[in-house]
């Protein structure tokens, strides 16, 4: 996950329309409803539609970014804007109605409350006997605008030599608007104790002139304590990335911290040198140094493993699979297939057919051709003239191809989808010179007899903090940890990560970036195979990585109930697709960088409940709706790892 990028252009959404060079204008918007065309019918269905996520202005080429934020200014100095003006019945001096805060302790970030003491019954004997502590207060940034962050605490004495603190985070505005995720880590320190949590904030739209209080999170610590030393406590909630102009003013992390000082428990009675010395635990520092690789990988076999699926055949099973893949632009504009195919024990092949269909929003072009192709068989197509302005979701059929392809029924066998349609132009702002889509499908019947639901006890390793954008290198941790391997995720990053910087590498070769560095961003499936291999030969694993990218989402699940936990790149925030967020060339090719990438483990699927569940290394075990994540991770260019014993080919055939 990429919890902070840069950016190299100063806007994050970019202008509707493009003029090109000769004849082709094409301009791209969002996808919401369905529409037709003077020049074909249109799809009953389309893939997405984003209903709310984003706002379609009327057909001007006027830019559409006054209002939309990114995470940093440009390098040339430009900034984004959130909202240049704050509206006028609001007073930027005016306080957060409900926050409870005091804004004259803001410079010192804390709002001390008063100690209550109670005394329980003195029982008899010498044993100590303390009285019962509670205070509180309120932590607020200053960031000199009416956008802060809140942090509401208590501290309260739960038995005399533990203190239990509580933290309720709170984002506090007027109006603001942004679509992109965004982090906040909270820190609280007792004493040589640290503590730490992570939030996620989604999509914020609040357009109406009025205080909004938004609640980012709760969390509670509990700490040792010696209950005749007063304790420091130290609380941060920070990291919170605005990056563009609020109130006329550019805001970029906001951090609120504040300290607080518990005197020692009141003694009732009884003697307090009889208590048990209190051992705290050790400070963690937050940025340690580089890892050694371990001297030896440790077996770490998961408990409580379910057993692996029976999928053996019996010789009378059909073959009836269907499937969706799409290219993966980062626009608006992307082609989709539907495929199916079909054969009876009998028969000696299977019936192949794969419909094409075109999504886009407004489109004008001229004639323009495509290609499909499978297993071999290819048929060019031809499309016509569009000239498509309507701010709607469109699905255009472009053609429909069927082919036998000779097979024994019950053997494993590859299909090959691929589809390539010339655009030759600009798309919402993104070169595309053509647009592809391909899939590699293993035919079995194997896929009839899955479970309807199939769990793998996966355990969830955080990147944070010391991998803010990790999520792909942690994932690999997740998953080699799941298969018996001692793997640390700071071990795997420093010696094994292939890295790069932005525009001297491709995502395919390297990490581009450190996911140490807040200002990274990260890699595509072909780079954690080979940081998984590297690890294996390394440490003698019996193991190889296998890459599972454009195969199927019925291979996928099939993994799973093998034993097989999957690496696959989706989204941080599921709510919206992913669009381009940054491109550079390296070496004449350009490579452009979708955003909020996101990498987690997938690790179980219920057909009746139609959820998955993955190991998300930011935010921990997740279930989400499975229409949702698979839409998402193809997206993301149908993106997925997963290992293999040693013994196995790259197929994943047993």
């Amino acid at each position: 996950m990429k919890t902070t990028h840069p950016i190299l252009k100063a806007a994050l959404c970019i202008a509707l329309s493009a003029l090109l060079t000769g004849s082709c204008l094409l301009t791209g918007c969002s996808d919401d409803d369905k529409d037709k065309t003077d020049t074909a019918s249109v799809s009953d269905s389309i893939q997405e539609s984003s209903g709310a996520e984003t706002a379609l202005p009327e057909a001007t080429g006027e830019d559409t970014t006054a209002e939309t934020t990114e995470y940093k200014p440009t390098p040339e100095g430009g900034e984004t804007t959130i909202f240049d003006t704050l509206p006028e019945e609001i007073s930027p001096d005016e306080k957060t109605p409900d926050a409870g805060a005091d804004d004259k302790a803001a410079d010192e970030g804390k709002k001390p409350a008063e100690t209550v003491t109670t005394a329980p019954p003195a029982p008899a004997g010498d044993a100590p006997v303390y009285g019962e502590q509670s205070q509180s207060g309120t932590i607020k940034s200053n960031t000199g605008t009416t956008i802060n962050l809140r942090v509401e605490w208590q501290a309260s004495s739960v038995s005399a030599e533990t203190l239990e603190i509580k933290c309720g985070i709170w984002l506090d505005f007027i109006r603001l608007k942004i679509v992109d995720p965004r982090i906040c880590n909270l820190t609280v320190k007792v004493g040589d104790q640290t503590f730490t949590e992570a939030f996620a904030t989604g999509k914020i739209w609040e357009t109406e002139s009025v205080w909004h209080n938004l609640h980012i999170g709760d969390a509670t610590f509990t700490a040792n304590r010696d209950p005749n030393k007063p304790v420091s406590i130290s609380i941060t909630a920070g990291d919170w990335v605005l990056g563009g102009n609020y109130g006329g003013k550019f805001v970029g992390e906001i951090k609120a911290n504040g300290k607080a000082e518990l005197p020692a428990l009141k003694l009732i009675s009884g003697n307090p040198q009889s208590l048990p010395s209190v051992t705290t635990a050790p400070n963690v520092s937050p940025d340690p140094p580089k890892t050694e690789k371990p001297a030896e990988t440790k077996s770490l076999t998961p408990t409580s493993v379910p057993e692996p699926a029976d999928l053996t055949l019996k010789g009378d099973e059909a073959l009836n699979m269907k499937g969706t893949f799409s290219s993966a632009t980062g626009t608006m504009l992307n082609l989709r297939v539907e495929w199916t195919a079909v054969q009876q024990p009998s028969d000696p092949a299977v019936a192949v057919t794969a419909v094409v269909w075109l999504d886009y929003v407004r489109l004008n072009i001229p004639v323009r051709q495509g290609t499909i192709t499978i297993n071999g068989y290819t048929q060019e197509f031809t499309t016509g003239i569009f000239k498509v302005n309507e701010n709607k979701s469109h699905s255009y059929k472009f053609t429909t191809l069927s082919v036998t392809i000779p097979r024994t029924p019950g053997e494993d066998t590859l299909m090959v989808i691929d589809v390539s349609w010339h655009l030759g132009g600009t798309y919402n702002g993104i070169p595309i010179k053509d647009v592809e889509a391909s899939a590699s499908v293993i035919l079995s019947e194997r896929y009839s007899l899955m479970p309807q639901s199939y769990q793998l006890p996966v355990t969830y390793i955080s990147q944070q903090p010391e991998l803010p954008n990790g999520c792909e290198i942690t994932s690999l941790a997740i998953l080699l940890n799941y298969m018996g391997y001692a793997a640390d995720k700071l071990d795997l990053s420093d010696n094994y990560l292939p890295k790069g910087k932005v525009g001297e590498v491709s995502y395919y070769e390297a990490n581009v970036g450190n996911p140490r560095d807040v200002e990274s961003y990260g890699c595509h499936s072909p780079v954690i195979v080979k940081a998984a291999n590297d690890y294996f030969a390394a440490n003698g694993g019996l193991h190889k990585a296998v890459d599972l990218t454009g195969h199927s989402i019925d291979e996928i699940y099939c993994e799973l109930t093998q034993g097989n936990p999957v690496i696959m790149w989706i989204t941080l925030d599921m709510a919206r697709q992913p669009t381009v967020l940054v491109s550079w060339e390296v070496n004449g090719e350009t490579y452009n960088w979708k955003h909020p990438q996101h990498c987690a483990v997938l690790s179980g699927y219920n057909k009746k409940t139609g959820k998955v569940t993955y190991a998300d290394p930011l935010l921990g075990r997740q279930e989400v709706d499975r229409a949702t994540f698979e839409l998402r991770w193809r997206q993301m260019g149908s993106q997925a790892v997963t290992v293999h014993p040693a013994r196995e080919n790259a197929a994943g055939t047993r």
